[in-house]
């Protein structure tokens, strides 16, 4: 477990909670002092506890479906890095894990005829390597389907760091809007070297400085993008990354249901026949002692089969930063 103060705990998932916000901003919202701020601010990030990234907002790429394709293989020895290195090429996926017993891949397309090909693709490699044993995949249309978290790891910190703060968020209406060609590269960039300064940027773009600045903020304003942070797992006493998959006959849940508002989701989508998250755990035996608890007060016959997980350690796996670059990169041109 990190050694942080109760000033840097504080800090911390203030950075995740509101990434948007500059140093006094922030300072408002938390109660801290400015220049504390800045001082954690810098002691994290040298410290590499988090990364900040570009969330692009879909709709705006004019894709319609998220889908995640999972399973189980049966790998002996290191087949699982070739793999890896495969599946981390295939257009449109933009996040994945792979161990030796287990994988997930989520892919954002246009439509489900370009998800079906990078799957197929996909497990043609897996059974071309003769190491697949099972697999699902489930499809969650955006025109009918709810993103309740995305990448949203701020309750995880809350209740890991035991803190007792205000979660007031306003909400964003995401609307479409149109893109100069100039402003699209800058939007690419962006996406692609989102640590990077706008000086580097602007060479990147062959754009004027303050002109990158103008095109971000219009873009962060607009939510064409949004910002995320990620804190480092491996960091922070998690050992097991767990996705759940349930087939619904009828809605079970609303904005109360014990599974939103477990923290330690930090990806939950679902729609009217699948819920789906992934959510970290200190173990194995904390996780199903949260599923059974869950489950139990939840009424089964609002299944259509047995909730299905699958757990992946995290010291074990081959896993892809989540990177929506090559997204971007091919709905813009």
């Amino acid at each position: 477990m990190l050694n942080l103060t109760q000033k840097e705990k504080l800090c911390f998932w203030g950075l995740v909670k509101y990434p948007n916000l500059n140093d006094s901003q922030l300072s408002e919202k938390i109660g801290l002092k400015r220049s504390t701020v800045t001082s954690i601010r810098n002691k994290l990030k040298e410290k590499k506890l988090f990364e900040t990234l570009y969330l692009p907002n879909f709709k705006q790429l004019d894709c319609e479906i998220i889908s995640v394709l999972y399973g189980e293989l049966n790998c002996n020895g290191d087949e699982y890095v070739e793999l890896f290195d495969s599946i981390s090429k295939i257009p449109n996926m933009i996040y994945c894990y792979i161990s030796r017993k287990n994988f997930f891949i989520i892919f954002v397309e246009k439509n489900y005829g370009d998800f079906l090909g990078h799957c197929y693709e996909c497990l043609d490699i897996m059974e071309d390597s003769n190491i697949l044993r099972n697999y699902k995949y489930v499809n969650f249309p955006f025109d009918y389907s709810t993103v309740f978290k995305f990448c949203d790891f701020s309750g995880m910190l809350k209740d890991l760091f035991g803190l007792t703060v205000d979660e007031s968020n306003s909400e964003k209406k995401l609307n479409n809007i149109s893109l100069t060609k100039k402003e699209k590269v800058v939007m690419q960039a962006l996406v692609s070297y989102p640590d990077k300064t706008d000086t580097f940027l602007a060479e990147k773009t062959n754009t004027a400085r303050p002109t990158i600045s103008i095109i971000k903020n219009k873009l962060l304003s607009n939510d064409v993008v949004t910002t995320i942070r990620i804190p480092k797992l491996d960091d922070l006493t998690f050992n097991v990354l767990v996705l759940n998959h349930v087939k619904l006959k009828k809605k079970f849940w609303d904005t109360e249901s014990n599974w939103i508002k477990n923290n330690f989701n930090f990806f939950l989508i679902a729609n009217k026949r699948n819920a789906l998250s992934l959510s970290v755990h200190k173990n194995q035996t904390v996780y199903k002692n949260f599923y059974q608890n869950y489950f139990e007060v939840n009424d089964f016959s609002s299944f259509r089969s047995e909730p299905y997980d699958l757990s992946i350690f995290l010291n074990e796996p081959f896993r892809s930063k989540l990177n929506f670059s090559a997204l971007v990169n091919q709905a813009l041109k």
